[in-house]
């Protein structure tokens, strides 16, 4: 069953990604349109994400088949390198994937099902889970920074990749080794020169490229103690909510704090504890996390107290306007679930 559906997602690759798009925008939509419309549109958006990258294992693996020149980016070679590298990391990295994933639809039914308390011990649960994951992770890879996720990025156009029984007959099979190889053919121009040189290219720059290690480096001294308190800086904030109040500033300062610090020394701002230059996957990854500190305006008590009333002004006032008004109102029927649960706008916050 499980090779028959694979076999048909290979073939339907253009409909499957057009079905995974249309999922997804409606998911945006749908909260506040209907009673429990919020839990119906996160479990779907949980699905279709999960759904996607099982979809991305099956048509990575085509994409490259049927587009050997096709760059690939260093997250992608570094994340795909990770995940072969035991098979520990694969299964930690999967988990971490499906629990980040659903994190959200499983503190809504909680809520739903056991009130406050039960919402709160789940949040727990998820943080504790995650926390442990990420510093395992971390361990496994040699204490290396931990990027955005786990999972390689889609990086092939679903669109233009042709049903698997069509090309099948145009590999052939090395009678020494049993790997696929494409002809020529398939990957040269009507001068036979201008695919094949791509391709030729890209191999060649593969080869003399760093190996996925040195694109992201070893942490030591404080931007490994910043690496280890950005990992268990979440699980931190929820245990400071249940002994002080979420409507206590002590936890929302706790936070922020430890964040900054992490995020100080990992980009080194204090010169003594960097003694190399950050890898462009490093910069990345630290641009991603400075735009985590704008969720800072999301999180109660200071979302109370100076964000909530600008934000529902603006969402009034782009709903009386043509065209901005679907956006006014996507934003009105956000700031309820803002405020009701953590993992909307939680330090962890993948979405």
């Amino acid at each position: 069953m499980i090779l028959q559906y694979a076999e048909f997602v290979r073939n339907n690759a253009p409909t499957i990604s057009s079905i995974e798009s249309s999922v997804r925008s409606l998911t945006y939509i749908l909260p506040g349109r209907f009673k429990n419309a919020e839990i119906f549109s996160e479990g779907l958006f949980a699905l279709s994400s999960l759904t996607g990258h099982y979809h991305d294992s099956i048509l990575a693996k085509e994409a490259r088949r049927q587009q050997p020149h096709m760059p690939v980016s260093n997250f992608n070679r570094y994340t795909l390198a990770s995940l072969k590298s035991s098979t520990l990391v694969n299964k930690l990295s999967i988990l971490l994937t499906i629990v980040s994933t659903f994190e959200v639809f499983s503190e809504m039914v909680a809520l739903k099902a056991g009130g406050k308390k039960l919402r709160y011990k789940t949040i727990l649960a998820v943080e504790c889970l995650k926390a442990v994951c990420r510093l395992l992770l971390l361990r496994l890879s040699g204490d290396r920074m931990l990027l955005h996720s786990q999972m390689p990025d889609r990086e092939y156009d679903a669109s233009k990749l042709l049903p698997a029984d069509e090309v099948e007959g145009s590999y052939w099979t090395g009678k020494r080794t049993g790997s696929e190889h494409i002809p020529i053919s398939y990957i040269s121009g009507k001068n036979g020169s201008d695919k094949a040189m791509q391709f030729l290219q890209s191999r060649a720059m593969s080869d003399l490229s760093s190996s996925h290690t040195q694109l992201v480096p070893k942490l030591t001294g404080l931007r490994k103690l910043g690496e280890l308190i950005f990992i268990i800086r979440p699980l931190l904030y929820v245990l400071a909510i249940r002994k002080y109040g979420i409507k206590s500033y002590k936890p929302w300062i706790m936070s922020l704090l430890l964040e900054i610090f992490s995020f100080g020394v990992m980009s080194g701002w204090t010169q003594f504890n960097v003694k190399r230059k950050l890898t462009e996957l490093e910069k990345e990854e630290l641009k991603r996390r400075s735009y985590l500190f704008l969720y800072y305006l999301l999180r109660t008590p200071f979302y109370e107290q100076h964000t909530k009333e600008q934000l529902t002004a603006i969402g009034q006032s782009l709903s009386a306007k043509p065209i901005l008004s679907i956006l006014g109102g996507i934003i009105q029927d956000y700031i309820p679930l803002w405020e009701t649960y953590h993992f909307y706008t939680s330090p962890s916050i993948r979405r």
